[in-house]
């Protein structure tokens, strides 16, 4: 009904003996037009103006009136009226049902409308709402002091009524059913706009567990987890991926595909993983030591793949080597400390013996003799130091075995002493390093400098006597 002008003023007019309840529309134009329709058949172009933008404030405050009477008469809050005209009303409402009334018309009062008068009105297109969907009239009701012919008439209009009252259900049934098919397309249209947001394209990572009992064992756990590849921070479980709803973990339909995918590709890197691909659900694995210590040396391969590590504050590779020059210890020097030489030999001269050797640190705090001899016997790469667990890669576990890198000639020692620098020739498996730490009893030799010579005292010969 393009032709009913909804951008000017509308008016409700209640329904009365001489007729039913109408809508009066005007055009918004000085000179414009009115057209007034029954509420029936009012309710479409309510409908529609209910979304449109240019809507005057009085039209949609009927517009969100009818709309809500429609939803109450598909609950079923309707009555009969008790006046003499056969009408109905709406009935029943809880309150939540008196909210919706009164915030929308607080929402949509309009030119100085006080609420309160907005409610009532909203009320009355409530009840004419109700009184025009039911095809069937409702029974008169008997009052007391009528005549006998006119409760005769009443009695006959009531049978009437009964047998069209099984119509009127069927009507508010059919309404009831519509509304609910319609609720559900848009759900169904709202679930289908949600999931085509949903990301598809995800990478994978690890995050290592451990128990008490398990570090004891040697052993820790790996837990599969999807990320999304826009947003690192949207994560969640492998599991969760393969077992929970879309509204579960966020992630469309093909991202199991692409998670698996980018296990496939880890797995090459690091073969362990294969194990995960024969699991129906990826969830977790149990490393044993071996396999700790095969994922250590595989964590920067896997980086390169996109591939993350994530080790637990209380559980990670804490500890560091450098290679440090200092004197070699003497197994003959009994008690003597590395830095206290015989009297006849000079530090720096052949038999004053240098070695490069690696230092283990543990948060940066080098480890004693004692604790890198206990590292070194370490059967796992899951051991307690200093009362916390930690894990050892394999280099780091070879450096403790072996700390001697290579000896050192008295030059290369007297050159770290001076400039406090040196480096490392390249030896074995283990590449050329400029990052040496020069030790402690270089340093001293260093701090210990010699007082400068007294100035010559001697005269020239054949040189007359100075006289005052």
């Amino acid at each position: 009904m393009s032709f009913v002008p909804v951008t000017g003023p509308a008016t409700f007019r209640a329904g009365d003996e001489d007729g039913p309840a109408l809508i009066e529309f005007t055009d918004a134009a000085p000179a414009g037009r009115s057209v007034s329709l029954p509420v029936r058949a009012a309710l479409p172009v309510l409908s529609r103006a209910h979304t449109r933008d240019d809507t005057h404030p009085s039209v949609a405050l009927l517009s969100g009136a009818a709309l809500l009477g429609l939803r109450l008469v598909a609950a079923g809050k309707v009555a009969p009226t008790d006046d003499e005209r056969p009408g109905w009303r709406v009935e029943g409402l809880d309150d939540a049902d008196r909210d919706a009334v009164r915030r929308l018309a607080a929402a949509r009062a309009h030119d100085g409308l006080p609420a309160d008068d907005a409610a009532r009105l909203v009320r009355d297109v409530l009840d004419a709402v109700a009184d025009a969907m039911p095809r069937a009239a409702p029974a008169l009701r008997t009052r007391p002091g009528r005549s006998a012919a006119s409760a005769a008439a009443t009695t006959a209009a009531s049978a009437a009524g009964g047998r069209r009252a099984g119509a009127g259900e069927e009507f508010a049934d059919r309404v009831r059913k519509r509304l609910a098919e319609r609720a559900a397309r848009e759900e169904e249209a709202e679930r289908r706009s949600r999931r085509a947001e949903l990301p598809d394209l995800v990478r994978v990572s690890l995050r290592v567990e451990a128990d008490e009992e398990e570090l004891v064992a040697g052993a820790v756990r790996v837990v599969l987890q999807v990320h999304d590849e826009r947003d690192p921070l949207h994560v969640c479980d492998a599991a969760l991926l393969w077992t929970g709803s879309e509204d579960d973990h966020g992630f469309g339909a093909r991202a199991r595909i692409h998670a698996s995918i980018a296990l496939r590709a880890a797995a090459d890197v690091w073969p362990v993983l294969d194990r995960f691909l024969a699991l129906s659900v990826p969830d977790q694995l149990t490393l044993d030591g071996e396999e700790i210590s095969s994922l250590l040396e595989r964590v920067g391969a896997l980086r390169e793949v996109g591939v993350d590590v994530h080790w637990p504050r209380s559980l990670g590779p804490e500890l560091t080597t450098r290679a440090v020059l200092d004197r070699q210890r003497d197994p003959k020097a009994g008690e003597r400390g590395p830095e206290e030489l015989p009297l006849q030999e000079s530090p720096f001269s052949a038999q004053g013996l240098f070695a490069f050797s690696w230092q283990v640190a543990f948060h940066g705090e080098p480890l004693t003799d004692e604790e890198v001899a206990e590292l070194a016997r370490a059967a796992s790469p899951v051991v307690k130091l200093r009362g916390a667990w930690t894990v050892v890669d394999p280099t780091t576990a070879l450096r403790a075995r072996k700390r001697l890198i290579r000896k050192a000639t008295g030059a290369q020692a007297l050159a770290a002493a001076l400039t406090g620098t040196t480096e490392v020739p390249a030896v074995d498996d283990e590449p050329a390093t400029a990052d040496v730490v020069v030790g402690a009893s270089l340093l001293k030799v260093r701090e210990q400098g010699l007082a400068p010579p007294p100035p010559p005292r001697a005269e020239a010969r054949g040189a007359p006597p100075r006289h005052p």
